[in-house]
């Protein structure tokens, strides 16, 4: 991305304490993620501790209530609205902790990425760091991926993994699990950035 491009307008969904939210606002402060502006940072959940973070950062947040498993559409399609409104390039899941469906999916194909803190396909769904602990997994990891009707089921971004040492408690294996995943969020998203700028020029320079 040249100096005269504009920013890519990245927006995460989250639905609690958005630890790697605050992260990767952090990271596009500092300049190790290039070329992206953080637009929004949107929460289902009012009680969301992620909204006081934001509040205290100044960062802009949005509060979309979820109004229960019957409305899901209707909540996805008010998401998507104000994913419209805020100009969105990229959409992250990062925490959310809803089971996203095709009104959602299907207008932000190729744009929408998630963050699940296992070495998919293995371990889908919550809970992912306690089952793979308990399952006496050898190796544990995260994936960054991409965002299909499916439970987890989105091609790879990016996926790494570690060895799990001998005795290893399952809070250590835990914050190697999130310090990972707060690795993968910054080499993900600078990748899909260079990736969607080339993606814009190429298109701009078809309809030329």
């Amino acid at each position: 991305m040249t100096p005269a491009e504009p920013a890519l307008r990245l927006v995460l969904l989250t639905s609690r304490g958005g630890g790697h939210c605050m992260h990767i606002a952090e990271q596009i402060a500092a300049g190790a993620i290039r070329g992206v502006v953080l637009a929004a940072i949107v929460t289902e959940n009012p009680q969301a501790p992620v909204i006081d973070k934001c509040r205290q950062r100044g960062l802009p947040l949005q509060v979309i209530p979820w109004p229960g498993a019957p409305q899901r559409v209707q909540h996805e399609l008010a998401v998507c609205a104000a994913l419209q409104a805020l100009e969105a390039d990229l959409v992250g899941l990062v925490g959310y902790l809803r089971l996203v469906g095709p009104a959602l999916v299907h207008p932000w194909q190729g744009r929408l990425f998630n963050l699940h803190p296992s070495l998919l396909p293995a371990h889908p769904g919550l809970n992912a760091i306690n089952r793979a602990f308990d399952a006496g997994d050898a190796r544990l990891g995260a994936t960054v991926h991409w965002v299909d009707e499916g439970c987890d089921t989105g091609a790879p971004i990016v996926q790494r993994g570690f060895d799990r040492a001998p005795g290893e408690g399952r809070e250590a294996v835990a914050d190697r699990v999130h310090c990972l995943e707060a690795e993968l969020l910054t080499e993900a998203i600078n990748g899909l950035a260079t990736t969607l700028a080339r993606r814009c020029r190429v298109a701009l320079a078809t309809e030329d």
